[in-house]
């Protein structure tokens, strides 16, 4: 009974038209060394991992858990906000729409990083996650960029600037 009641507490999920959630099979089944080392072998798409990025995932858990995740990559305007807005404000209108964060982010980014083969360039992408303070630093979050000289795992500032554009996109967790 008290699953019954949670579940229709639980907002239902709106997948925006046009955007099609993607499924990661397998997540925590490499190690964090495995999937590093994946990473900065790949010599023909030029991987890279920032050192704050590496710093964030030597913060975050690595939980191991084996299993899938969906993920969704909505914009601002996707998630109906028409200006400039902090990446709080993001998060909110993800998570009204049913969006979860991503829990286990350093597996997912480097997952996601490793398999986003086609990500078009100069695109980039936040992950949706708890943020993450770096010492001399404001709070950031990762995220996946390509860029001219390769695919790069990097982090965007979360507060208390900038303020996100509305077509910057958040990867979300979805539950199917």
């Amino acid at each position: 009974e008290a699953q019954a009641i949670e579940a229709a507490n639980k907002p239902k999920i709106e997948i925006p038209t046009g955007i099609r959630p993607l499924t990661l099979p397998d997540i925590g089944k490499r190690s964090r060394e495995e999937l590093l080392r994946i990473c900065d072998s790949d010599k023909p798409r030029n991987i890279h991992i920032s050192d704050v990025s590496r710093y964030i995932m030597n913060q975050t858990k690595f939980s191991g858990n084996v299993g899938s995740v969906d993920l969704i990559f909505p914009s601002g305007y996707d998630l109906g906000l028409t200006k400039r807005a902090p990446y709080q404000r993001f998060i909110e209108a993800g998570q009204n729409r049913g969006y979860s964060l991503i829990q286990d982010p350093t597996e997912v980014a480097l997952e996601l990083r490793i398999f986003d083969a086609n990500q078009p360039l100069y695109d980039w992408y936040g992950l949706a996650m708890q943020q993450i303070l770096v010492p001399g630093r404001y709070p950031q979050v990762l995220a996946l960029v390509h860029l001219d000289d390769g695919f790069w795992v990097r982090t965007r500032w979360t507060s208390p600037v900038p303020l996100w554009y509305p077509g910057a996109r958040l990867a979300f967790s979805v539950s199917k």
